[in-house]
């Protein structure tokens, strides 16, 4: 068997346990996907099965669609509801308007610093064990391109969006990004690749 798999992962496994169990239904050892998903989120994973492995660089490197629900007023560790609160602002809210407002600043090219929590390697490393261990190095920015932002819903503390961006971009780090340009922080409740 050679081919695609289209999976709609569902929350609280990882990529990883998609592919493994992939693997184990398909009776096959060649076998990948086509970008990884934090635990948390849920959505689309292609899943390349034999020949289909060597298609996957292509899809890897296509625009990704992602529905993700970030909560104001809360800054975690993780940039998810996963980590700790470690900054809060109870004092002030935001309106609609200002939040339309502080996502357009965000659309276009972008250098966005990946979060110490995701798969990125450094030096070898995966960050999020660093993360895990307590340490935090520095890291360099990473230009990607967030060609389209649409508010979805909001009302505070609530507000979900729909982003279309290129390859590298962690929405994580983008939901972070835009409570810190409201003065609030913020982060994930829910993400789904579309």
């Amino acid at each position: 068997m050679d081919g695609l798999v289209i999976i709609n992962k569902p929350r609280g496994i990882t990529s990883y346990d998609v592919v493994r169990q992939c693997k184990r239904l398909l009776q096959t050892k060649k076998i990948g996907h086509a970008g990884t998903l934090d635990p948390f989120a849920s959505g689309l994973l292609v899943i390349g099965i034999n020949k289909g492995t060597k298609i996957l660089h292509y899809l890897i490197n296509d625009d990704k669609r992602y529905k993700a629900t970030m909560k104001l007023g809360e800054m975690t560790d993780t940039f998810d509801l996963t980590g700790r609160v470690i900054n809060k602002n109870e004092e002030r809210s935001v309106t609609k308007d200002d939040f339309i407002q502080a996502m357009k600043d965000f659309t276009g090219e972008v250098d966005q610093l990946p979060p110490m929590y995701s798969a990125k390697k450094v030096g070898g490393v995966r960050l999020y064990e660093l993360a895990r261990a307590g340490k935090e190095i520095a890291r360099s920015k990473v230009r990607i391109n967030i060609f389209n932002i649409t508010l979805g819903s909001f009302s505070y503390p609530l507000a979900t969006i729909n982003v279309r961006c290129s390859k590298g971009t962690y929405i994580r780090s983008l939901a972070n990004d835009i409570g810190i340009k409201l003065g609030v922080y913020a982060h994930l409740v829910e993400l789904e690749r579309t």
